[in-house]
């Protein structure tokens, strides 16, 4: 009976940094969260959901077993094989396992063989915590609807904690549907403006209650806009101007280290709010926007995903919005009448209006307007959302 070794970084949470935020409250929360069986972390890039559960579970009497998935995980041999290689790296087993997980007939039917493996581990009297970081990476219904099963399969000792940035799969709502199953979300992972004061102090830096406030009114309690702000201590700057510490935190740690096509790429899809993956390729015209897309949004820069609209923080998207006006490469009339063809030709006319403006397409706007007022204004007053466009 032997512990194998499959340790990767894979399998190992990253390092708490020298001086973490005294989340008091979050772990209160985690605290209590932690009486359910499953727990349900969700939230968009940047609100460290990571950093909390690492800091939770090292408060906390529970033996870890650590997975961090990408993207080759999403195949279903693959996945239970990282599955069992975690628990093999924690867990007490007979070396027959090690060879029943190289065996070439684990991928012919690596459910059941992952079954089968639990059935055999010696495990011990304590508490686990089993962690699937990055979740959102895992879109195999096969994957998700059979970890139902197998995770009925281990010890009611086990805790399982999902953190994602997608919301909770359809086929986990059953756990809710019990009462098995607590959830902790962006707004609870967000700073409040205590919080704020006590991450400042932590770090050596006296703030009033007022200029933590403005910290709050500024990043909205978003961990990693905070954490900037905390690295350069200054709350009073315009959020705006590139003295901004948050601004500044962005360029040098992140923007200034990405290729300079993902760079190009998401400032011209910073002209929208928000897009779908048709208005993306539009306003691109790149033919690799959906791989870029997935891989922006796997590499926690600031950008989410829900019913398949994508989004960057608001934060983040004022940067773009900056860096775009800079950049001499870029023709920005050329993106906004590409987003405003794809407007116009999905009937939506008002957003249509609104860029064809933008872009000076003369032609583009009399034929929004002319479509707007045909389909939408049924009185006077429905035209002032028109009026109002331009102000």
């Amino acid at each position: 009976m032997n512990i194998k070794k499959y340790k990767t970084e894979k399998l190992v949470p990253i390092d708490l940094p020298k001086i973490c935020a005294p989340r008091t409250e979050l772990m209160k929360l985690y605290k209590k969260a932690s009486l359910k069986r499953y727990i349900f972390i969700n939230a968009p890039a940047g609100f460290g959901k990571t950093i909390s559960t690492i800091l939770w579970l090292k408060k906390s009497d529970y033996r870890t077993i650590w997975i961090s998935l990408d993207e080759y995980d999403n195949i279903i041999a693959g996945f239970y094989r990282i599955l069992c290689m975690a628990l093999f790296s924690v867990i007490h087993h007979e070396e027959t396992l090690d060879k029943l997980l190289k065996s070439p007939s684990f991928s012919a039917a690596p459910v059941e063989y992952t079954i089968e493996i639990i059935s055999q581990l010696f495990f011990d009297d304590c508490s686990y915590a089993l962690v699937f970081d990055d979740f959102h990476f895992i879109t195999n219904e096969k994957i998700i609807k059979s970890l139902l099963y197998v995770i009925k399969r281990l010890p009611l000792s086990f805790a399982i904690y999902t953190l994602s940035r997608s919301e909770l799969p359809q086929e986990f709502s059953q756990w809710e549907e019990n009462d098995k199953i607590a959830r902790i979300g962006a707004s609870e992972l967000s700073f409040k403006s205590v919080e704020i004061r006590r991450h400042f102090a932590s770090c050596g830096q006296s703030v009033s209650i007022k200029e933590a406030e403005e910290a709050f009114n500024l990043t909205g309690g978003w961990p990693i806009a905070v954490n900037a702000l905390v690295m350069g201590g200054n709350l009073y700057a315009d959020e705006r101007l590139h003295n901004n510490p948050l601004q500044k935190y962005i360029k040098h740690h992140i923007w200034d280290k990405l290729d300079k096509n993902i760079r190009i790429f998401m400032m011209q899809t910073s002209i929208v709010d928000n897009f779908s993956a048709e208005l993306c390729h539009q306003i691109t015209e790149n033919t690799d926007s959906s791989r870029i897309l997935n891989t922006i949004l796997g590499s926690n820069m600031f950008l989410s995903c829900q019913e398949s609209k994508y989004k960057y923080h608001h934060l983040f998207l004022d940067f773009l919005r900056n860096e775009l006006i800079s950049e001499t490469s870029i023709d920005c009339n050329v993106l906004n009448q590409r987003a405003a063809t794809y407007y116009y030709n999905s009937g939506d006319y008002f957003n249509a209006l609104c860029f064809y403006i933008k872009s000076g397409c003369s032609k583009g706007v009399a034929d929004s307007i002319f479509r707007y007022i045909k389909y939408n204004v049924q009185s006077s007053s429905d035209m002032f959302e028109i009026y109002y466009i331009n102000k």
